[in-house]
């Protein structure tokens, strides 16, 4: 029973007795305002002054929350225990989350003290924490599986920029902006004035380390503590890691200059040759060194790579990286124990057990955010209960692989809204599947789901996909997704959490009308109703065709009877004037007889003449019949040229016809009762009014088939 003020009581049945304990005290000081049992053997007690802490059931403090780690404000008003063991915390402003069951606890100092964190080491139940403050040193308390840090110092002499911390042969190495210095408990001795003490590594019972100038040693004094030997002579570039291979040469990574491979005298104060690698494969910046198994390697960020000693290259390392998978990216590699190594990636932490043969195997995954930083080498440090420090920017945390691995991931990823959308019309199901087709116009879906398991895992990475369109996951960090002119046809959307567990929902986008089954029938009707019609109106135009054909045919016949009968019509004009020349040339030698009638007997010259007279009489009609007919034949020839020159005569247009008949001069002459010289006169006036240039011929064109009056 909690007590505003006067702490915790037991009551046994009968009556009550205070609870003596290290909650009671707490409560009795910052006033008990609620609390919630967590489990049988834990409680949770919220204060007014001092936020929340849990304690076992004895009552020992095993967490404490308030502002100084947290919480939003140390007024706790209530407090309650969701399904997943998250303890939800009322306060006087807002609400805070508290996960029972993280295998992660978070330490920050008060008021930011420390600095950014850039290098962490525990010895003897203290923990030194290398910062860009300086170096401090805490004592590590252990409650349970919780460890506490309590009496943060600085140490004396140390401020300024802190890179690494080293332990080497039971002595701490603190590389420093101002040089190297030895930690013995809160006090730093200066071994080395060499600026920037960056990276060191053993070699043949010395010390090497890489600076802002180069690379220097140290060796031991006759009292076994490291000591400053000599600096290199001839490399002087900054040199931030720093790796030996089995052959002795020393390899050193210049964040923008690439990698070295140095090989040094036999004493150890100079350079023998040095061969630069001023990029792998087109990378030249942040190339770092590292070892694995004794054998050098380098990372980019982008890929792992390894030394060839046969062809003296730097080549990838598939024989490592081909177990990796996306830890193949890492940028950093930190050496645990035997063959365990820290692969760092941006945003998580594995650890790898590596064969000799560099096969790997994952052991653990660490998820962490923000971890690395330029110029830091991050080192994670190893506690007890499987427990490791891990250090970020500010702060560091503590995950215990334990409660990682006893960690029941229950999830309860579900679908909350599925909205269909076009240009007019919006489709909504909440927490329900569409059962009928969507239409067409409503083609884009934004999806919204919900994962209140594992709240307290941020931020988080969800994984969806339609396997239709894409077979390979999409990745997101919100709570919604969306997909943009869908085709139509059968989907199964799908959503994968954290833990591979996979949800899904089947929808179906209905065709458009213009290609759906009842546009299908309109298209088949109208296209058999088309065909139907091409079919009759070709039948129609065959038809039609066949009877232009026939009259073609018909009228070439026609024309060409009519040539043959102005042909043979021709032929009798030209019988007819020839048979009346005869006759007219008869009648004027029978007048000639007539005056010598004294020879010839009258009676005989009178019957002649009847005989003469009665052939021109005949003539006459055959010379009518002619000439009707010939008008006849040349109606069309009149009409033509009558509507393309006006000006003609009828008597123009009978001696155009005589032309194009090819009647000579005389014999139109004949024809129309004139002299040979009106003849001629009257052609000459037809040239003139059919517009002929000099060097045409008139009967040619009248022989034409049309006329045009532009000519």
């Amino acid at each position: 029973i909690g007590t505003d003020n006067t702490g915790l009581y037991r009551y046994d049945g009968r009556q009550f007795s205070y609870f003596e304990s290290e909650a009671s005290q707490f409560l009795k000081n910052y006033s008990c305002n609620t609390g919630k049992q967590i489990s049988d053997s834990t409680f949770a007690f919220g204060s007014i002054l001092n936020g929340v802490i849990i304690t076992d059931h004895k009552g020992n403090i095993q967490r404490r929350y308030n502002t100084n780690n947290g919480l939003n404000n140390n007024t706790v008003l209530s407090m309650l225990m969701d399904a997943d063991m998250g303890l939800w915390i009322g306060l006087d402003e807002g609400t805070n989350y508290i996960d029972m069951l993280t295998p992660f606890t978070f330490y920050k100092s008060r008021g930011g003290t420390l600095g950014t964190i850039y290098a962490l080491m525990e010895k003897d139940n203290a923990l030194y924490i290398g910062t860009n403050h300086g170096l401090f040193r805490t004592e590590i308390h252990k409650k349970g599986n919780i460890f506490s840090f309590y009496n943060l110092d600085f140490i004396r002499g140390s401020q300024g920029q802190v890179w690494t911390l080293e332990e080497m042969n039971g002595q701490i190495i603190c590389g420093h902006n101002e040089g190297t210095f030895i930690v013995n408990d809160n006090q730093l001795e200066r071994i080395s004035s060499v600026t920037g003490g960056w990276a060191y590594t053993p070699l043949e019972g010395h010390i090497i380390s890489g600076t802002y100038t180069g690379i220097i040693v140290f060796q031991k004094d006759q009292n076994g503590q490291w000591q400053f030997r000599n600096k290199i002579s001839g490399f002087q570039e900054p040199t931030r890691y720093l790796e030996t291979d089995y052959l002795g040469y020393i390899w050193a990574s210049h964040h923008q200059k690439g990698v070295y491979k140095i090989e040094l005298s036999e004493n150890l104060d100079s350079v023998v040759s040095v061969e630069h690698f001023s990029e792998i494969e087109s990378l030249t910046r942040n190339i770092k060194v590292f070892k694995i198994n004794n054998r050098v390697v380098f990372t980019t960020g982008e890929n792992i790579y390894t030394w060839d000693f046969v062809r003296n290259t730097i080549i990838p390392f598939q024989a490592l990286t081909n177990y990796l998978g996306d830890y193949a990216l890492a940028a950093q590699i930190s050496h645990f124990e035997k063959n365990l190594y820290w692969f760092f990636r941006d945003d998580k932490i594995a650890l790898f057990e590596i064969n000799m043969d560099f096969s790997a195997t994952k052991v653990i995954e660490i998820p962490q955010e923000n971890i690395n930083l330029p110029q830091r080498n991050i080192q994670l440090v190893s506690l007890e209960n499987n427990t490791f420090l891990i250090p970020s920017p500010q702060n560091f945390n503590a995950f215990n692989v334990t409660l990682a691995q006893q960690r029941k991931e229950i999830s309860r990823l579900q679908f909350e809204e599925l909205i269909f959308y076009g240009r007019r019309d919006t489709l909504s199901w909440f927490r329900s599947f569409p059962s009928q087709k969507i239409p067409s116009s409503s083609n884009n879906l934004t999806v919204f789901f919900a994962d209140p398991s594992n709240f307290s895992k941020y931020p988080r990475t969800w994984h969806f996909r339609i396997r239709k369109l894409d077979p390979a996951w999409q990745s997101t960090n919100r709570n919604q997704f969306t997909y943009l002119d869908l085709k139509h046809g059968k989907y199964t959307l799908e959503i994968m959490c954290d833990n591979q567990e996979v949800i899904q929902t089947n929808f179906t986008i209905a065709k458009p009308f213009l290609i759906s089954n009842s546009a299908i029938v309109i298209y088949t009707l109208a296209l058999i109703a088309l065909t139907w019609g091409l079919f009759r109106f070709f039948r129609f135009e065959i038809s039609r065709h066949r009877e232009l054909v026939a009259m073609e045919v018909k009228q070439s016949s026609l024309e060409k009877e009519l040539d043959y009968k102005s042909y043979e019509l021709m032929l009798t004009v030209r019988h007819l004037l020839l048979k009346d020349s005869i006759l007219n040339d008869l009648k004027e030698q029978i007048t000639a007889l007539k005056e010598q009638s004294a020879k010839y007997p009258i009676k005989y010259i009178k019957n002649m003449e009847k005989v003469i007279d009665h052939g021109l009489g005949t003539q006459s009609v055959e010379w009518k019949n002619a000439m009707n007919n010939l008008k006849l034949s040349q109606q069309g020839l009149f009409q033509a040229l009558k509507d393309n020159y006006p000006s003609l005569t009828p008597n123009d247009l009978k001696l155009c016809s005589y032309l194009r008949m090819n009647f000579n001069t005389k014999e139109i002459a004949q024809l129309l009762n004139i002299s040979p010289r009106a003849a001629e006169v009257s052609r000459h006036r037809i040239r003139k009014k059919l517009k002929l240039s000099h060097g045409e011929n008139l009967v040619e064109f009248l022989m034409k088939e049309d006329f045009n009056s532009e000519e």
